[in-house]
C-alpha cells in the first residue's frame, strides 16, 4: 500500500514537473517571438527612413539614379528628340535622389554641396536682339559648347508683369518676401538690370519666383532639366532646393550667357559698367524679314505694318547709336552681327565669335552647326523650322511678301538699312532677280 501511494505520488510529481517545464518552454518561445517581432519592425523602420526620407544620415555619396523614361516623354509630349533624353540623364543622376510615382513629385537632397571647384572668374555674354532676329539659332551654337551656362530669355517675366496691368502686379522671392511691381520705366528698367546681374553672377535665389518658374526654361540645355523640376514642384522649400542646384551649375561655367529681346544698349551700358567682364553680342537683322517673321507668329496686325515696322526700326536706331557710343566707352566688347552673314557663313562667323568669347570650337560642334543650318536636321526649336537651306530660309520674305509691302518697310527704316548694309529694292524686278544680294 506504502508503495503503490509512493509511486502515485511520484508519478504525479513526474507529471506536474512536465507541466511546469511545458509552461516555461511556452513562455519563453512568446518572448523569443515578441522579441523577433520587435526587431522586425525596428529594421522596416529604419530601412524605410532611409528609402523615403531626406534625413540627416544621407549625405547623397550614391545618390546616381536616372529620371524614368515616361517622366521624360511627358516632358517632351510627343516629341521624337531622343537626345533630350541623354541630356536630362547627363544633368539628373546627381541631382534627384527619385522620381514618386504617387505624388509625381521629385524628391531632392535636403542640401546641395558644391563638390567641384565653383569658378570664381568668369566670362559673360548677353545675346541683344529683337524679336524673330534669328537670337534663338545664334544661342543655340554658343550653348553647345560644354563651357557656357546660357539662360533664354529671364526678362519675359518681368515684361509680362508689366503688361498685365489687371493683375495684382507683385513679385514674389524664395525668400518668402514680395515686391510690389511699381509701373513706372525707372522701376522696369532697374528690375531689369537687376535680373540680368543675378544671372550673370550665378545669384539665381535673388531671382522672382515668376521668373524661375516660366516656360522659357524649357528653350536651353542648361535650365531644360530645371524647368521640369519647377514644373513639378509648387513648394517653395522643394523650388529652392532646385534653384540651388542650378546656381551650383551656373557657378561651374567658364561662360554665363544670356539672350534678350527685351533690353537695350542702354540697359546694356550701365550693365558693362558694373560688370568689366562682360561682353555684348548685338544681333540684327533685314527688318524686312523680321517684319514678315513677327507677322507669322502673330507678333501685330498685318494692317499696322507701317506703324510697327517704324516703331521697330527707331528702336533699332537708337540701340545702334548707342552700341557705337559703348565700342568707344569699352572697345573689343561690343560684337555686331547681321542674322544673314551667321547663316551665309555659320563655321566662319561660328568662330569669330567663339574666340570673342573665349571659347572653344570643336569639330562636334561644327558638324552639329552644319547639320542644323544646311544638313536639315532640327535644332530643337519649338518656334523655327528646319533649315534645310539656311540662307534660303533667312531670305524666303523676298518671295512671301508683296512688293509693296516691302517698299513700306523700306521707306520706314531707310536709315537702319543703310547703315547695316541691306539693298533697297526700287522695282519688283529687283526684288526677284535671284543674282541681286539683299545686303553689300
Amino acid at each position: 500500500m506504502t508503495t503503490s501511494w509512493r509511486s502515485m505520488a511520484l508519478q504525479i510529481c513526474s507529471i506536474e514537473l512536465w507541466m511546469s517545464m511545458l509552461r516555461r518552454v511556452r513562455l519563453y518561445k512568446q518572448t523569443l517571438a515578441i522579441l523577433l517581432l520587435t526587431v522586425l519592425l525596428l529594421i522596416a523602420f529604419y530601412l524605410s527612413e532611409e528609402k523615403n526620407a531626406f534625413g540627416s544620415k544621407y549625405d547623397g555619396s550614391e545618390v546616381r539614379s536616372v529620371v524614368k523614361t515616361k517622366v521624360v516623354a511627358r516632358y517632351k509630349q510627343g516629341q521624337d528628340q531622343t537626345s533630350d533624353h541623354k541630356k536630362f540623364k547627363d544633368y539628373f543622376p546627381r541631382n534627384v535622389r527619385k522620381f514618386n510615382r504617387t505624388n509625381n513629385k521629385f524628391q531632392f537632397l535636403p542640401d546641395v554641396i558644391d563638390d567641384e571647384e565653383t569658378i570664381l572668374v568668369r566670362d559673360k555674354l548677353i545675346i541683344m536682339t529683337y524679336m524673330r532676329s534669328g537670337s534663338t539659332l545664334t544661342g543655340d551654337i554658343i550653348q553647345q559648347s560644354q563651357d557656357v551656362f546660357y539662360m533664354y530669355e529671364p526678362l519675359w517675366n518681368i515684361e509680362r508683369v508689366l503688361t498685365n496691368k489687371s493683375g495684382n502686379g507683385t513679385l514674389t522671392f524664395l525668400n518668402g518676401t514680395s515686391l510690389p511691381f511699381v509701373y513706372n520705366a525707372e522701376f522696369y528698367m532697374a528690375r531689369k538690370i537687376q535680373i540680368l546681374e543675378s544671372v550673370l553672377n550665378c545669384s539665381l535665389m535673388e531671382l522672382d519666383v515668376g521668373t524661375l518658374t516660366q516656360y522659357h526654361m524649357f528653350n536651353s540645355l542648361s535650365t531644360r532639366a530645371f524647368g521640369l523640376c519647377a514644373n513639378h514642384q509648387k513648394d517653395m522649400e522643394i523650388l529652392g532646393r532646385c534653384v540651388r542646384v542650378l546656381q551650383n551649375d551656373c557657378r561651374k561655367s567658364k561662360v554665363v550667357v544670356i539672350k534678350v529681346i527685351r533690353s537695350s544698349m542702354l540697359e546694356m551700358y550701365r550693365l558693362m559698367t558694373r560688370e568689366p567682364r562682360l561682353k555684348v553680342l548685338h544681333l540684327l537683322r533685314d527688318p524686312r524679314g523680321t517684319m514678315k517673321s513677327q507677322y507669322l507668329v502673330g507678333a501685330f496686325n498685318w494692317t499696322h505694318l507701317p506703324k510697327t515696322s517704324l516703331g521697330h526700326c527707331q528702336r533699332v536706331s537708337r540701340d545702334l547709336e548707342m552700341s557705337q557710343f559703348v565700342s568707344e566707352e569699352f572697345p573689343g566688347r561690343i560684337f555686331i552681327l547681321r542674322y544673314e552673314d551667321l547663316v551665309e557663313r555659320p563655321i566662319r562667323v561660328t568662330k569669330q565669335l567663339y574666340s570673342f568669347v573665349n571659347l572653344t570650337l570643336t569639330l562636334e560642334i561644327q558638324n552639329y552647326i552644319w547639320n542644323i543650318t544646311y544638313g536639315g536636321n532640327p535644332d530643337g526649336c519649338n518656334i523655327c523650322t528646319v533649315r534645310e537651306n539656311a540662307t534660303e530660309t533667312a531670305y524666303s520674305w523676298r518671295k512671301k511678301m508683296s512688293f509693296a509691302s516691302i517698299w513700306m518697310i523700306q521707306s520706314q527704316c531707310w536709315s537702319v538699312m543703310n547703315i547695316l548694309k541691306y539693298r533697297t529694292f526700287d522695282s519688283n524686278a529687283e526684288r526677284m532677280d535671284g543674282t541681286l544680294s539683299a545686303k553689300y
